[in-house]
């Protein structure tokens, strides 16, 4: 393990078959059986729940409402929880369209874990950004994408919240890095803004290794660089010239 960086698991298993109401939600459903999986390497657990920008009108808010119900569970056992309400960004849909239904979905969602009298000062939110589909003809700027992400999440994110660690969602590593440097310039926010990449910081580093014990170091090293890079978007300190640094 890289010094400084901390390890969990996703609870994730297969859709819950009472839960899935529609074929554009993905609900998942947490491990039942954390207190054995529980270690000293193991810092959080996180629930999953995603949603297409496709569901009808009007029945985003009933999907934020199931990803809060689903999360009850696991947010009662004494780990750090992330909680993910990715709204997937698969379309022509604009940022406009994509901040109404992350809004919708955010808003019903902070309303059920209030009803379920969950503490929100254990969470952390692991959401989507606000971005326009990636199949939009007209693709936001940099710039508009922190202010539509900040707006959403200023009206929807209690406070109480201490952080947001945003999925990359698809976006390349530098979009990605850009994106959360640009929010953070903007700040400060009432919450953290930090990272949970998964393509975005593994691209590089598989890309480098290519499956080959010849390149593991040339793999770590792609690896940490990324690392480094959004470390340095977390402070709004990230400067394109330094991609080439590494």
């Amino acid at each position: 393990m890289v010094v400084g960086m901390l390890c969990g698991f996703d609870v994730l298993r297969l859709s819950h078959p009472r839960m899935l109401r529609r074929s554009l939600e993905s609900p998942t459903v947490g491990e039942r059986q954390l207190p054995r999986m529980r270690t000293p390497e193991v810092h959080r657990v996180q629930v999953r729940g995603r949603v297409l920008v496709g569901l009808p009108p009007g029945e985003e808010a009933d999907a934020g409402h199931r990803r809060g119900n689903v999360t009850i569970e696991d947010l009662e056992r004494p780990l750090g929880n992330l909680v993910e309400p990715e709204v997937l960004m698969d379309g022509t849909h604009t940022i406009e369209r994509s901040a109404e239904v992350t809004t919708a979905v955010l808003d019903a969602l902070y309303e059920a874990l209030f009803l379920q009298r969950v503490r929100l000062e254990g969470t952390l939110l692991k959401p989507n950004m606000v971005l326009s589909g990636y199949s939009c003809p007209q693709q936001a700027s940099v710039d508009e994408v922190a202010e539509a992400t900040i707006a959403c999440f200023r009206a929807t994110v209690p406070a109480a919240v201490p952080g947001i660690v945003f999925l990359s969602g698809g976006q390349s590593d530098e979009v990605a890095t850009a994106h959360l440097d640009a929010m953070n310039k903007r700040g400060p926010h009432p919450w953290e803004l930090s990272f949970s990449y998964g393509r975005a910081l593994q691209a590089p580093a598989l890309k480098a290794w290519k499956g080959e014990a010849a390149n593991l170091d040339a793999g770590r090293e792609a690896f940490l660089h990324r690392a480094r890079l959004n470390g340095a978007a977390r402070s709004g300190s990230y400067r394109p010239e330094m991609e080439k640094a590494g």
